[in-house]
């Protein structure tokens, strides 16, 4: 499967979006100018540029709370960073955060606060979603450490019973928190578990090679328009700690190492291969890095002149239920 110059430096872009937007809330936050715990996907950008890439208008997507390359490519950046910042024109008014942010207009499910039911809830819809005739399909990612919960495995189940058009994403960063994968799992590819259900699950190592994650996402969409449900896991390595701020003590600096000359870094990946194939040029990436830093700097600087979020937005239930209180009586 080929993929045209325009569409590679899409994921390029993407990308370099969720890249240079992460390390502007490191410096930002170093300055001392942004409150709260961020997480950072520095290293995983290709996971969710690749899903986010290959959906069609009609699809949905819920990512993960980390997974600004893919938020930022579907949803407004100045309303998104405003939310993240607590300020009012976010998308909840500055009360959802990074955890519970969403946009259904704009293909973004709501993100799973307790990490161990994202599948359910996103199995859920995709049954109204083929209820509905809707056309589209549920792509829901979720990390190797909140893999391990039960309520995912009633969503798996539920999507191979029901035949529901949804691919299930595990972004296997090795690492759950604070937690090595080998001591929250028994098997090295998280992807078999797919078996169990009676659906196919296939592993992309290295994860950080865009082209062929996007490849294994186009195959899985294309076979979930047909009601057959799959898993993907994909393989990558997180630069950062699970919190911006994180020190990462609980690291072996030996696998690092290991684990970052087997992966490397996504973007200068994509990079490189595009050099070589003559599809971009450094002027041309340089340019795209200087139009991307622009609009990052933009949004945060439209949030900075935001008004902050009160009480009444805080104890807006509306804020925090679905259901609006009429639909209740």
């Amino acid at each position: 499967m080929n993929y045209s110059k325009e569409q590679l430096i899409e994921m390029y872009e993407i990308m370099l979006k969720g890249r240079i937007y992460d390390e502007t809330i490191k410096s930002e936050s170093n300055k001392g100018k942004l409150m709260g715990m961020f997480h950072l996907g520095i290293g995983q950008e290709a996971t969710g540029a690749a899903i986010a890439s290959a959906l069609g208008p009609k699809d949905i997507m819920m990512p993960g709370h980390r997974m600004h390359t893919a938020i930022l490519h579907r949803m407004d950046m100045n309303r998104y960073t405003s939310e993240l910042m607590g300020k009012r024109d976010g998308y909840s008014k500055g009360v959802g955060a990074e955890f519970h942010t969403f946009s259904l207009e704009e293909g973004i499910f709501p993100i799973y606060s307790l990490l161990g039911g994202g599948f359910a809830h996103s199995a859920g819809y995709a049954l109204a979603m083929k209820r509905k005739k809707t056309g589209g399909v549920m792509v829901a990612v979720i990390g190797d450490g909140g893999f391990q919960a039960g309520g995912n495995y009633e969503g798996m189940n539920m999507a191979a019973l029901y035949k529901l058009p949804i691919v299930f994403v595990i972004e296997n960063n090795h690492i759950a928190m604070t937690t090595p994968l080998e001591t929250h799992a028994s098997i090295e590819n998280l992807a078999e578990r797919a078996e169990g259900f009676g659906m196919t699950g296939i592993t992309i190592d290295p994860g950080t090679d865009v082209i062929e994650v996007r490849k294994a996402i186009d195959q899985a969409i294309e076979k979930a328009r047909n009601f057959e449900p799959s898993v993907i896991e994909v393989k990558t390595h997180r630069l950062e700690g699970h919190y911006y701020g994180d020190v990462r003590e609980y690291l072996d600096k030996q696998n690092e190492a290991a684990r970052f000359e087997h992966y490397g870094d996504p973007i200068v990946r994509l990079e490189n291969f595009m050099f070589e194939e003559k599809l971009l040029t450094q002027t041309e990436a340089d340019e795209l890095k200087e139009k991307v830093t622009k609009q990052v700097i933009e949004a945060f600087d439209h949030a900075y002149g935001q008004e902050m979020t009160n009480v009444d937005d805080v104890r807006d239930l509306q804020l925090t239920y679905a259901n609006p209180e009429e639909a209740l009586r």
